[in-house]
């Protein structure tokens, strides 16, 4: 529940220099509702960017949102291009190795998504020889690679560079099925794409923010100027406001 505005507080809170600095965070600015550029304004809006606007701004600091293609994220950020990723971003054995992450902000889960009058299952698009459509990047879409060459199973990746391409694919009729988180899956849908879920093909996930090695921060500190911050009605509302469900928060 606190974790999301913790992770920041940890990063942040420590010195009057990290007050009077502007950190870039790098964002898929087509991954609705989490990170997108307004059509009217043109400017990065979504939960991860209002929810870090929300803590600069409370504690002082300056930040802007970079919009990076997804696979070029992790290179950005170890290149020292950019000095987070606040963007969900999953966890992973390998991430793992390269990345200071934080503790989980989000709950939710891969799905699959079909057109609406589809009659597919999760079980129909693992077996059968079909088109499936997932973003490039992504650790839902680098599972389902290595899963297919693994167990040599019938179906065929396509890989996308945005989540809004590979959905206009698979309404087009060129893809079967598209392999996504479940908030912008969710987003889509209640947009009146005319897509469905067709269900989970794996165990629930969490958005972790990417910080460069070593950059962890002091937890006790940052627990300590949390109690000034009351942010989880700000986040909810945040939520809310996006159609996202306010139970995703950890």
């Amino acid at each position: 529940m606190k974790s999301l505005i913790l992770i920041l507080l940890c990063m942040f809170a420590f010195s009057a220099q990290a007050f009077a600095k502007i950190y870039v965070n790098g964002i898929d600015a087509a991954y609705a509702p989490f990170a997108y550029v307004d059509e009217e304004s043109g400017k990065p809006v979504g939960f991860d960017v209002e929810a870090l606007d929300w803590i600069a701004k409370n504690m002082g600091f300056g930040v802007t949102h970079a919009p990076i293609a997804r696979d070029a994220m992790l290179p950005s950020l170890l290149a020292r291009k950019i000095d987070m990723i606040c963007s969900g971003m999953i966890i992973t054995t390998e991430r793992a190795k390269q990345v200071a992450f934080s503790v989980p902000y989000w709950k939710l889960y891969t799905v699959f998504v079909v057109k609406k009058e589809s009659d597919l299952t999760v079980a129909a698009i693992l077996t059968e020889k079909l088109k499936l459509g997932g973003q490039r990047g992504t650790n839902e879409a680098e599972s389902l690679v290595k899963e297919q060459k693994e167990k040599k199973l019938r179906f065929e990746v396509r890989l996308y560079n945005s989540a809004p391409q590979m959905i206009e694919d698979l309404i087009s009729g060129r893809i079967h099925a598209a392999l996504m988180d479940s908030a912008p899956a969710q987003d889509a849908v209640s947009r009146g794409k005319p897509l469905r879920i067709a269900g989970r093909p794996r165990k629930s996930c969490a958005f972790r923010r990417g910080l460069p090695p070593g950059r962890h921060g002091t937890a006790n500190a940052g627990e300590r100027r949390l109690q000034e911050i009351d942010g989880r009605s700000f986040l909810g509302c945040v939520a809310a406001e996006i159609r996202l469900e306010v139970s995703g928060l950890v």
